[in-house]
Parts: structure tokens; C-alpha cells; sequence
């Protein structure tokens, strides 16, 4: 960690100071905010081993990570920890959490990743060549930068799109929205295996993303339906990379990514159609410039005082019940200190007044799917997590429609 996190992303040995001596004008204050080095800097703050008494199952692996999560982040000093969780003669955890103003998740993925090797000796062997979009992951790999703002440099559209993002309706106030608690409850799923994942895709002529979020739709269903809540309409905050292909984030690391509203058919009954409205959604995305104008507002929100942001969060957020992000993760296994990484789960933080996040992350082939909720919200994420993987599975059943094979 120290050579490898420290010495090289100094961003790391630096913590956030406010400035309480600016002026006030009206109510809202001006605290100006700027990243300084921290003078008592120790790695024995940041780093936590915990022993388990007993062999600790998943069950009790996912109760303290729910604790630890549940604790916001000391910001006295730079804001991240790490925690190496020894479950008694099972496998050994490590949970690391980081705060977002540090770096986006394509950022921090790469920061995490650096700590690992591809081999014992050290050595990294050349990388592959990229796949094709239709069988990529995230919306990194479907939404191309360069295309985005070209998109975004039409004006009159921008004001359509600006007006789409802040004056849509809010979702309903049922199911998956309501008071929050400000606690936090994790889960996660088995691996999925990818190639069956990218098969599915192929045969409906969609992407691995269409149908992982056509899983999250349907799980989401099955959960309303277990808790006795209609499936109303819900629309999913959905962040993605503005980097350009293969562009490695800025040694100040900092965010880059925008943000696209997408309805989640929740209230479709069959998995083909949900599947194919995912799809239709997620291709009119891609030939809007929401993204680069959602980005613009984010900048623009980063200099407004502090409690202006927070009017602006909450109109943001009121028109999603969830965050679903993905991350695409190493193709390869990699090796900590030596040992063998058998699996990678992340959890995307949520803002305002949402209290569910839906974060998917490939890796060596498989691909995983973690939820953080706020108990208020949902009591149980892992039976979600469940279904995600059960949906997967059913979908694998359907045959697919003559359209898809010509669009395949």
C-alpha cells in the first residue's frame, strides 16, 4: 500500500479542508473546499485487521460489511480504509472504502487493480484486444465519448435535454422510495458466468448490458411482488464513463462521468419484452447527448454553495429509485501480495433521496452483482441479488425472436 497506493497516487495522502472564513450571502454559505496534505498522515489509521472467533459464512461476512458501510468515513484525514477480514480458516476479505470526491468507480477500479499482479513474478502480460461494443459491459464501452460531444454541441438540444433531466416527473413515492434511514444493508450474488451472458446477448441481437439490466427489471419485480407493492414506474440513475476508449483517468484522478435516466420495465410481466424495452431504451441513450449536459450540470454544481447543492441532489435524485452502475473488471485472475483474487464485488454509493444501488462488475470471466440498500427501503438485499442471477438463468430459456437473429 505504500508504494503502491501512496507514492503512486498522492491523491491519497491528502484530505479535504474547508474554508469557514468566507463570507455568507443571504442564508447560504460560500465554504470554499481544496484538497491539502495531510500533516499527521499514518497507514495504521487507514488500515483494519479483523479476525472473525469462527468460520464466518457469507451471511455473517455480509452483516459486518453492512456495519462498516453503515459508518460514514472520518474526513479529518484522507478519506478511505481498508479492512483485512479473516473469517476464521475460510477465505480472507478485504473491504476497501473510498470516498466518491477522491474518483469516479472507473478510477478507483484501476487504483485497486494496480495493487495486483497478473502473475507471481510480477510481470503483466500484453493486454487483449478490445472486444466489440455489442458484447461490452459497461456504457463506457457503448457510449462513445468523441460521438457524445458532438451530440451535446447542438444547442437547441441541450435545452431539450437539460429540461428532460430537471423537470421530469419524480418517481412515485411507492416500493423502492420513501424515508431513509441512513443505514446500510450490502449483498451480492454468486458469479454469473459471462460467456453465457454474452450468448443470451447475441441471440436476441443485444448487449451483455441490455441483458444484465433487464435482470436487475425483472428482479426488482419479483422483490415488489414479495413485499405486496405494485410494480410501479421506475427510472434507474445511471452513471457512465465520459472518457475516451482506453483513456486512463488523470494522476489527480478526480470524476468523469455523466449521468442518463433510464426506465426500468418494472411493470412488465413477460422477460422477452422486458429485455426488449431495456434494449430500446438503452439505444435511444446512446443517440442522446444526456450524458455530456448531465456532466455539465454536475461541474456546475461542484461551485455552488454547499446548501444549493443539496436542493439540486434532491431534484436530481427524486426522478430515479436507484443507481445501477457496471464496471468492467480484468479478464485474467490477478494476484494481492501473492495470493490469488478469487472474486471482486463493488457498491456504488447513492445520493439525495435514493437508498438503493445496483453495481456490476466483471472479472476473470464472470460477472457479479451487488446491492446496497437502506434498510427503510429494502430489509434484504441479498434475496434481490438472488433473483438478478435467477433471472439471468430464466432468460437463458428464451428463444428468440426472428428480428433478433437479423439484428445479431
Amino acid at each position: 500500500l505504500q508504494r503502491r497506493l501512496l507514492a503512486a497516487h498522492p491523491k491519497f495522502t491528502m484530505m479535504v479542508e474547508h474554508d469557514q472564513g468566507l463570507p455568507l450571502i443571504g442564508t447560504l454559505g460560500l465554504q470554499d473546499a481544496a484538497w491539502v496534505a495531510d500533516p499527521s498522515l499514518d497507514l495504521d489509521r487507514h488500515v483494519h485487521h479483523i479476525a472473525l472467533p469462527r468460520p464466518a459464512d457469507d451471511s455473517e461476512l455480509r452483516r459486518l460489511v453492512s456495519d462498516l458501510a453503515s459508518t460514514p468515513l472520518a474526513m479529518d484525514m484522507p478519506p478511505w480504509q481498508i479492512h483485512l477480514i479473516e473469517r476464521g480458516g475460510l477465505d480472507t476479505a478485504l473491504l476497501v472504502r473510498m470516498h466518491h470526491c477522491i474518483a469516479d468507480g472507473i478510477a478507483l477500479a484501476r487504483v485497486l487493480l494496480s495493487l495486483t499482479d497478473a502473475r507471481p513474478d510480477g510481470e503483466e502480460p500484453p493486454e487483449p484486444e478490445p472486444e466489440p461494443a455489442a458484447d461490452g459491459l459497461g456504457l463506457d464501452a457503448l457510449l462513445h465519448p468523441r460521438q457524445l460531444v458532438r451530440l451535446a454541441i447542438d444547442g437547441a438540444r441541450d435545452v431539450e435535454v437539460l429540461a428532460r433531466l430537471t423537470l421530469a416527473r419524480p418517481d412515485p413515492h411507492d416500493g423502492l422510495k420513501g424515508e431513509l434511514s441512513g443505514l446500510r444493508r450490502v449483498g451480492w450474488c454468486d458469479p454469473i458466468d459471462l460467456r453465457a451472458i454474452k450468448d443470451l446477448a447475441h441471440r436476441h441481437g443485444a448487449t451483455v448490458n441490455d441483458v444484465l439490466l433487464a435482470a436487475v427489471a425483472g428482479a426488482l419485480r419479483t422483490h415488489l411482488k414479495r413485499v405486496g407493492e405494485r410494480a410501479p414506474r421506475m427510472r434507474a440513475i445511471v452513471p457512465f464513463n465520459l472518457r475516451a476508449p482506453g483513456e486512463a483517468p488523470s494522476e489527480e484522478l478526480g470524476n468523469r462521468f455523466g449521468l442518463v435516466f433510464l426506465e426500468l420495465p418494472v411493470a412488465e410481466r413477460g422477460r422477452r419484452e422486458r429485455l426488449r424495452k431495456v434494449k430500446a431504451g438503452m439505444d435511444e441513450i446512446k443517440r442522446s447527448p444526456e450524458g455530456p449536459v448531465s456532466y455539465a450540470v454536475l461541474q456546475a454544481m461542484g461551485a455552488m454553495p454547499q446548501r444549493l447543492q443539496g436542493e439540486v441532489v434532491s431534484l436530481f435524485t427524486s426522478k430515479g429509485s436507484a443507481v445501477v452502475t457496471n464496471v468492467p473488471g480484468p479478464r485474467r485472475a490477478r494476484l494481492l501480495a501473492g495470493a490469488r483474487v478469487a472474486s471482486l464485488q463493488i457498491w456504488a454509493p447513492a445520493s439525495g433521496s435514493v437508498g438503493l444501488s445496483i453495481s456490476i462488475i466483471s472479472y476473470a470471466g464472470s460477472v457479479t452483482v451487488g446491492l446496497m440498500t437502506d434498510p427503510a427501503i429494502v430489509s434484504d438485499p441479498q434475496r434481490i441479488a438472488d433473483d438478478v442471477a435467477a433471472e439471468v438463468a430464466a432468460m437463458q430459456r428464451l428463444r428468440p425472436a426472428a428480428d433478433a437473429w437479423r439484428a445479431a
